[in-house]
């Protein structure tokens, strides 16, 4: 999985609509409206920063480095701590893609709720 496959599954997800997807997995009583506020404006603010990368970065986020950090910051007028929590999240989400592939699991999950293909 790629940035850019990131990026898609992000639009997706808003799409669709996150109360819809928490409702589709029996999760509506646990989580908290503001909470899916929360997201929603960090995807939002991630789909900035996604938007001012370069091509070899959303292919290959390991060549982020600071000063490119810092161009991508200003670029998409955030902070730096933004970007990183960006990557950050972007790696746990293609760590547990990879770990459920080939069991069904969220790629599973996510095309039965329309999202399209995941990895």
């Amino acid at each position: 999985m790629t940035i850019e496959d990131f990026y898609s599954q992000m639009d997706s997800a808003s799409k669709m609509g996150f109360r819809n997807i928490i409702e589709n997995l029996g999760m509506s009583g646990m989580v908290k409206e503001d909470k899916v506020e929360e997201m929603q404006v960090k995807m939002e603010r991630w789909r900035f920063i996604i938007q001012s990368m370069t091509r070899e970065e959303k292919k290959d986020p390991d060549v982020i480095n600071e000063s490119r950090r810092k161009r991508i910051a200003r670029g998409c007028g955030l902070a730096e701590g933004d970007i990183k929590e960006m990557i950050k999240q972007y790696n746990t989400s293609k760590d547990i893609i990879k770990h459920n592939k080939g069991r069904g699991g969220l790629g599973d999950l996510f095309r039965r709720l329309g999202g399209g293909n995941l990895g």
